[in-house]
């Protein structure tokens, strides 16, 4: 009879929400009270629009983000994070409004999670190249042996070339992909990211960790169907 003890191990959802705004008295909770309900421990949040950066801390969550300096009203990200894994961060950083990034400890391997709110498909080329050259600057300073995952909002339709299977699978809404789809599939394949809401029923399996989506409306539901908000990862270093 075989004596030893199972290994205890600990599944860690994740999810992605642009909640458009958090500046109303109350939206706080009620968005709290939503993650909760749904139960993910960690959630990328996008268009927070509060102004400057801050951790806040209660009782059942935490709440970090990095907002403008100056009081806009505009963009803002960070995250939402569950009493479950609040000892597990290890640090974390307010890039500017459209950036966030968190380490936390795992297991076997640490975890860089960074929140992302891109540039709509209007904007202009020199501003998208701006973005991704800093989140591909925040990417290369990740450990060797630690997971990068990123979750957004990433404004994309990423269609269906040939070109890009290797990246974001075969299957998607959309026959072609939108000018930000071109740039979110060429980072994705400059730097070994997989998207991953193009692969259909996939799982992320690392260890004791395991993805999923979050949505906290219908029309959140819609924006990660289109591909609008989206998860893209990687594997360790070599």
């Amino acid at each position: 009879m075989n004596t030893r003890r199972r290994q205890r191990t600990t599944d860690l959802t994740f999810g992605t929400w642009n909640v458009q705004t958090m500046l109303q008295p109350g939206k706080m909770m009620e968005i709290a009270d939503e993650v909760l309900k749904l139960g993910p421990n960690l959630v990328a949040l996008q268009e927070i629009r509060w102004q400057d950066h801050r951790e806040i801390n209660k009782k059942n969550f935490t709440v970090i983000y990095s907002g403008p300096q100056n009081r806009t009203g505009q963009y803002g990200t960070g995250f939402i994070i569950s009493r479950k894994i609040k000892e597990s961060i290890l640090e974390w950083e307010p890039v500017n409004v459209r950036l966030c990034r968190i380490r936390i400890r795992g297991k076997f391997r640490n975890l860089t999670i960074i929140s992302a709110y891109v540039l709509t498909e209007d904007k202009g080329e020199e501003e998208k190249v701006y973005f991704y050259s800093k989140l591909e600057r925040i990417c290369s300073r990740v450990p060797k042996y630690e997971m990068a995952i990123i979750m957004g909002d990433f404004n994309a339709k990423v269609g269906r070339e040939e070109c890009r299977h290797k990246v974001s699978g075969k299957y998607s809404l959309y026959e072609h992909s939108n000018e930000n789809g071109s740039f979110l599939v060429q980072f994705a394949i400059r730097n070994s990211f997989y998207i991953k809401s193009t692969f259909p029923h996939k799982t992320i399996h690392m260890g004791h960790l395991e993805d999923s989506w979050f949505h906290g409306s219908e029309s959140n539901q819609s924006r990660i169907g289109l591909s609008k908000a989206c998860l893209i990862y990687n594997r360790c270093k070599e």
